[in-house]
């Protein structure tokens, strides 16, 4: 067979254009508005507790894809509506499109017979910092947990992926003491020298965050936001002996106890008030259902500190019950901390003027007030608030943690007879590494912080692209801004400073500037273009306006690129996008006669013969 004919009756040429670029980062989540969460649900293997090691000893021991449980997500964002949905056969259950900057909650039907189910969680998708995970191990109290309501940091974040792990029924069938630092759950087996009369345990939490509304609080919310066990608080049944809770998870037990009617009495500590009850009636040596709103009870305030819960038991069962406790206390100082924007005239005027101009809350701030012996530190809130219950009168010194980039401009205190109202008028302190203000008995102080820039300055950015075949890896910033001469204008870039956020997108001549930036850590974003990859970055400081850095930084791009906290008053950066690489492949196809020994031989043999 001729090599033309080959080539021209038998050859079919295929050509593919493949592009080498590895697969782009998604943008951060100030470029999206929605996340994700999936659940995988795994059992355990007979006799372990997945609360008896860390998560890596549960995913060795919990190896059991546990299909058709119900697990359900509830959004803090009304608009969403989460919903109930059953684990398939491979134990997983998905959720997508959950707003982003509200928390929600996920709860688990916990099946007949499992024990407290024990959660490792990975929240990723940081919008500052895409590589970020953040990892956590823990009991769902209640078969709940909740992303971003205890750690509200986290409803920013676009994926949560968490794996759950049960004890099973024949775990639950052995004898158990309670786990010290874990919640007590009602589990198959237990108080069996009960059998035959009922058994009255408690388990007490402590709610002790008074920026919550409580009242509006189901059994999941209060789960997810008053974790901490109460223990030395004394229960009675039937006018018996006053017993503490203890065991390191605020657990008591009273059996057996007679059938028929009960009254269960809490002996309230001095500060405190009970604030919700759940209680579940289940077989002595059996296990409760899921506990929700109807297991709510009612307490009778019977004076001085003694509550009544008053219930019918039966012979052969435990009558378990959540308490949930509340600090009564208010709050007698509080502070309010808010930043202002470069531009902004933070030096006239009064209080009126900077509240209404200077309204971004500062968040992550600390503070610390101090007077004598007592010395308590806080850190603001999402809303930019703090707040202290119990500080003693006299004269307070209020130190603020200043953030870098920041200084404190303006501040105001006021007083206020009533804890929920704000002071009818403000007095101005001057700021010289700490406040100084006076704080009678019975009286509630509140604090204004507003925070200026202490130092900001000028990003220059310019986008150029380099031609396809250039030798973009080599040489240095010179080489490429000889080389590569073409502006790329439209591409949208982002800059961080701490609190502040602006993005720019490149002029017809590739240029990009932000003014007036808080000078410190900046974090830049692009948004590549389509086609496109980012190939080389450099930066570079300068004093004057106008006077290009005389030396030049590269850095890698990995989602974007952070740069020090400048030294001069201007930073100029430049970008070097480059195309996809391109290569060709050639294909040739040649069929067989019937009956030739393609089997055998090498390439040149079945070339020549075929």
């Amino acid at each position: 067979m001729s090599s033309a004919h080959q080539l021209l009756a038998r050859l079919v040429v295929l050509i593919l254009v493949l592009g080498s670029l590895p697969a782009l980062q998604p943008p951060p989540v100030a470029a999206q508005d929605t996340g994700s969460y999936t659940a995988v649900k795994y059992d355990c293997a007979p006799g372990y507790d997945p609360g008896s090691g860390d998560a890596n000893a549960a995913f060795a021991n919990c190896t059991t894809p546990a299909g058709g449980v119900s697990f359900t997500l509830q959004s803090g964002d009304g608009t969403y509506g989460g919903g109930t949905q059953q684990t398939d056969g491979s134990g997983s259950v998905f959720w997508s499109g959950i707003p982003l900057g509200s928390g929600y909650s996920v709860s688990e039907s916990v099946p007949n017979g499992y024990g407290t189910p024990w959660v490792y969680c990975e929240i990723t998708g940081n919008p500052n910092n895409p590589g970020d995970v953040q990892r956590s191990y823990f009991p769902a109290n209640g078969g709940n947990m909740d992303v971003g309501y205890s750690d509200p940091s986290l409803t920013s974040y676009t994926q949560s992926t968490c794996y759950w792990f049960n004890s099973t029924p024949a775990q639950n069938g052995d004898a158990q003491q309670p786990q010290n630092g874990e919640t007590q759950q009602p589990q198959n087996g237990e108080a069996q020298q009960n059998q035959g009369a009922a058994v009255v345990k408690i388990q007490k939490f402590l709610c002790d965050d008074s920026s919550y509304d409580y009242d509006s609080f189901t059994i999941s919310d209060y789960f997810a936001y008053c974790p901490d066990f109460h223990n030395g608080v004394n229960f009675s049944v039937n006018g018996g002996t006053h017993t503490a809770t203890g065991n390191g998870n605020g657990t008591v037990e009273f059996g057996p106890v007679g059938a028929g009617q009960a009254d269960i009495r809490l002996h309230e500590s001095n500060g405190y008030r009970p604030q919700a009850v759940y209680c579940v009636e289940f077989p002595t040596g059996g296990s409760a259902s899921t506990i929700n709103e109807t297991n709510k009870q009612t307490l009778t305030d019977e004076g001085n500190g003694t509550y009544r819960l008053t219930s019918t038991l039966q012979d052969g069962y435990t009558y378990f019950c959540y308490w949930f406790d509340y600090v009564d206390a208010h709050p007698n100082v509080h502070i309010y901390k808010y930043y202002c924007a470069p531009d902004f005239d933070w030096q006239s005027n009064g209080y009126d003027y900077l509240v209404s101009g200077c309204a971004t809350p500062h968040t992550g701030v600390y503070f610390e007030i101090r007077n004598g012996g007592y010395t308590q530190g806080q850190t603001t809130d999402g809303g930019g608030t703090a707040a202290w219950t119990n500080v003693p009168g006299g004269t307070l010194e209020i130190v603020e943690q200043t953030p870098e980039g920041y200084a404190v401009g303006r501040v105001f205190c006021g007083y206020s007879t009533d804890g929920s109202a704000l002071p009818s008028s403000w007095d101005e302190y001057s700021y010289n590494e700490g406040i100084q203000v006076d704080l009678a008995s019975g009286q509630y102080l509140f604090c204004v912080y507003f925070n200026v820039p202490s130092n900001y300055g000028t990003v220059y950015l310019y986008k150029y692209y380099c031609e396809p075949g250039f030798d973009w890896n080599s040489g240095s910033y010179d080489y490429l801004y000889a080389e590569c001469t073409s502006w790329q204008p439209d591409v949208y870039f982002e800059l961080y400073s701490g609190s502040y956020s602006q993005g720019q997108t490149t002029d017809s001549s590739g240029a990009a500037t932000w003014s007036d930036v808080p000078w410190g850590n900046l974090s830049f974003y692009e948004e590549v273009p389509a086609g496109y990859q980012v190939g080389r970055i450099f930066c570079g400081y300068s004093e004057q306006q106008g006077t290009p850095p005389t030396s030049w930084t590269e850095y890698s791009y990995s989602g974007g690129w952070d740069v020090p906290a400048p030294d001069g008053a201007y930073l100029y950066c430049y970008v070097f996008d480059v195309p996809y690489e391109y290569r060709t492949v050639y294909l040739y196809k040649y069929y067989c006669e019937p009956g030739f020994d393609w089997y055998s031989g090498s390439y040149d043999y079945l070339y020549a013969e075929c």
